[in-house]
């Protein structure tokens, strides 16, 4: 028997959490504003000139279903104060978020990366650095993530030419 990974696995799998993944991703876009986020950090600046708040030292960002903890954190807004881009950098971003399909169904995403990048104007949200993105039963393993959430693809790719993304596929009971 081959150890070689099933190529049947991995589409399936990335395809489930491309719909996890737009889920996601649609928490941000539908809001569009700052509404029932939480904000704490060690420090905080801010710029009136430029829309930019600068929030660090054990960063938490908050709302009723996702955690967001970061080393520092760098939001931009639009004029009328939308959010325009997020930017989390840390060693490493942690994100843990619960999608509720409905009140039966209900999964948790975890994610890491030493950054994550997210423009609301372009439509993606970028792991940078050691990202791993999880869900009940797979788990996606690589330096850079790229979600378009425009036009629902998303790509994994290794810095490294001699190294090969992870997609693990798990029995939900083994996670």
């Amino acid at each position: 028997m081959s150890n070689q990974p099933n190529p049947t696995n991995r589409y399936i799998g990335g395809i489930t959490l491309v719909f996890v993944l737009l889920s996601f991703s649609g928490h941000f876009i539908i809001g569009q504003s700052f509404a029932g986020l939480r904000f704490s950090a060690n420090d905080f600046s801010g710029s009136l000139e430029d829309n930019t708040t600068i929030l660090s030292g054990n960063v938490t960002v908050t709302a009723d279903d996702i955690e967001l903890t970061a080393d520092e954190v760098t939001v931009k807004r639009s004029e009328n104060s939308d959010p325009v881009s997020i930017v989390a950098t840390g060693d490493p971003v942690n994100i843990i978020m619960t999608i509720e399909e409905s009140q039966e169904d209900q999964q948790t995403l975890e994610a890491t990366a030493k950054e994550l990048s997210y423009d609301r104007l372009e439509g993606w949200i970028k792991f940078t650095g050691d990202s791993k993105l999880a869900m009940d039963n797979i788990e996606i393993i690589a330096d850079v993530i790229h979600i378009d959430i425009e036009s629902k693809n998303i790509s994994a790719t290794m810095d490294d030419p001699d190294e090969q993304v992870e997609i693990n596929m798990y029995d939900v009971e083994e996670r």
